[in-house]
């Protein structure tokens, strides 16, 4: 127990940048995958005098993989879809390809989307324009690419197609009721693998399905070969309850009509504005960076577009005091290092709101339900997240201003380092505050965030 007049402590998450974009559904219905979930603890007191104790702490959060896209879906049923053959369809409810719809966007234009002959094509007015916001997301057409939330919308084979048996063993799935085995990588016509207990098996392809034989010569139905349950049933290889398909079976199947069909969407704006709480504390810092994809590699991308004058930006205009004043300082020091400078946003501000009166009842980077801290980020209208980043602190009789706050900050160097990420575009600051047995405490937060 610490019973000095001025106390003050900070926590910080320092993470290394990690990218997370929704899958596009505009319904934002499709999260990214948690990839895993890392603690590490790293606690420095320092006692400057009888009257001055600081405690800095630094973890690394969850880091999430980016999710891929391969379809925008608009309200009325209708989804712009990238196809297998390098181009994009547009469909209705009922899987018919049609030409063209009208969206309504964030700022209630109307636009029409047109998709003909795998070219597409946004006009308002009838001038082509090639970016637009829906549902707080913004769609870039550029050189006949799409890119929603700054991902290009690529076809993607969601088929189970392949599947790895062991590190070196995997089944293939080539057709239908046909499949092809390989070992390290080179087509073989069978292979060994050992179950659970340790007992070998021999996986060999024939003309029609997989057959599965042990060391007498007997045909298996199913195995367990470490955590997976490998079955054969007749010409199908189902693995864990699900069947193995050829490549391309989860592809969109969409109908051709002999009539042109122009379908209008209604949509309304559903950009909102957060309401501010009246105690804002927000300094929070948690940066991620996308890990190395150990994926089968894939054709390079051509680097992302710039955003065009026309596009929409997300609201700005209702922020606090103290995003305000925490941005003048923050983007001092920025442009020191040549770094962009931040923006803020209303909803990231209402997020730091939540997350500074949720420190009072629980000095963590968890929220009081256990959950992560971004996830008060991801319970607000904004896009997916790529990057996030929280700073918190508290003071006893002391840190009452902002610029306080930002001082303390920056003499962290975890903090620190959140405020210089070269990766975050937007920031969020939040305080709160309450006395307790005669002493004054204040909670600050501060968020950083992008979508980019």
């Amino acid at each position: 127990m610490i019973n000095s007049k001025r106390f003050t402590k900070i926590i910080c998450i320092a993470c290394a940048a990690g990218c997370c974009l929704s899958s596009c559904g505009s319904t934002g219905d499709e999260k990214p995958k948690k990839l895993s979930s890392v603690s590490t603890g790293v606690t420095t007191t320092v006692t400057t005098s009888e009257k001055s104790v600081e405690t800095l702490m630094g973890s690394v959060t969850t880091i999430q993989t980016a999710a891929t896209c391969s379809k925008i879906s608009f309200d009325g049923g209708y989804t712009l879809f990238a196809n297998a053959q390098g181009g994009y369809t547009l469909i209705n409810s009922s899987n018919e390809i049609v030409d063209k719809i009208e969206i309504t966007d964030d700022n209630g234009d109307k636009l029409t989307l047109t998709c003909q002959n795998n070219m597409v094509k946004l006009t308002k007015d009838s001038d082509e324009v090639n970016s637009f916001s829906y549902k707080g997301t913004r769609i870039i057409i550029s050189n006949n690419e799409v890119y929603y939330a700054s991902t290009k919308v690529t076809y993607v084979d969601e088929s189970f197609s392949s599947f790895d048996v062991t590190d070196k063993v995997s089944i293939k799935c080539i057709a239908e009721g046909r499949f092809e085995i390989t070992k390290s990588g080179k087509t073989v016509d069978k292979a060994t693998v050992k179950d659970v207990n340790g007992s070998k098996y021999v996986l060999e392809a024939v003309d029609r399905g997989i057959e599965i034989t042990n060391t007498d010569d007997e045909l298996m139905e199913s195995i367990v070969v470490g955590t997976n349950y490998i079955s054969v049933s007749g010409e199908k290889v189902i693995i864990n309850g699900k069947t193995m398909q050829p490549p391309h079976s989860a592809d969109i199947t969409a109908v051709t009509t002999t009539a042109t069909t122009t379908t209008t969407t209604t949509t309304t704006t559903t950009t909102t504005t957060a309401k501010q709480t009246e105690k804002q504390t927000e300094p929070q810092t948690s940066a991620e960076t996308e890990p190395p994809v150990q994926e089968e590699p894939q054709t390079p991308q051509p680097a992302e577009p710039s955003e065009p004058e026309s596009s929409t930006n997300m609201s700005n205009r209702n922020l606090s005091a103290e995003t305000s004043e925490l941005l003048g300082y923050v983007n001092e020091v920025r442009r020191q290092y040549g770094l962009r400078e931040l923006g803020g946003l209303e909803l990231l501000d209402s997020a730091a709101g939540v997350r500074a009166n949720e420190l009072l009842e629980s000095y963590s980077h968890d929220r009081p339900n256990g959950d992560s801290y971004l996830t008060a980020i991801e319970e607000t209208d904004l896009p997916e997240w790529r990057a996030v980043a929280e700073n918190i602190a508290y003071g006893m009789n002391s840190m009452s201003t902002v610029k306080e706050a930002f001082d303390a900050w920056m003499n962290s160097p975890p903090h620190r380092e959140n405020i210089l990420n070269p990766d975050v575009r937007y920031m969020a600051c939040a305080k709160a505050t309450t006395t307790q047995d005669g002493n004054d405490y204040t909670y600050w937060e501060q968020l950083f965030y992008s979508d980019v």
